[in-house]
């Protein structure tokens, strides 16, 4: 079947947030397990080229944080607002839908 929407999934604010979230970490968590690697090892030179990869993977993931937690922030405020407007907004009637759901899935802290 053939999506012929513009933007295909991407033109879902959640899903752009949750991709630039997950580089986030993902580039945290490889900057964080190299630059552990190099302290961990006694016998490397005193400044190797993966420093220099460390330092550039922790700068790549601040810029990125710079920019989805806003995103995040913005995310979790139309969602907030649209819910205490009108829930049948974001949600079927028909469909039970409880605040501890709500809060579980991180809709609450960005």
């Amino acid at each position: 079947m053939q999506n012929s929407s513009f933007g295909w999934h991407l033109q879902f604010l959640t899903i752009i947030g949750l991709s630039l979230s997950t580089l986030t970490f993902l580039f945290g968590l490889i900057a964080d397990l190299t630059s552990t690697a190099l302290s961990a090892s006694s016998t490397l030179p005193s400044n190797p080229p993966a420093v220099a990869l460390s330092d550039h993977l922790f700068r790549l993931k601040n810029y990125l944080a710079l920019v989805a937690a806003p995103i995040e922030a913005t995310i979790s405020i139309l969602y907030w607002t649209l819910k205490a407007i009108d829930g049948k907004l974001l949600v079927q009637p028909y469909v039970v839908f409880f605040l501890a759901l709500d809060c579980r899935d991180l809709m609450l802290f960005p």
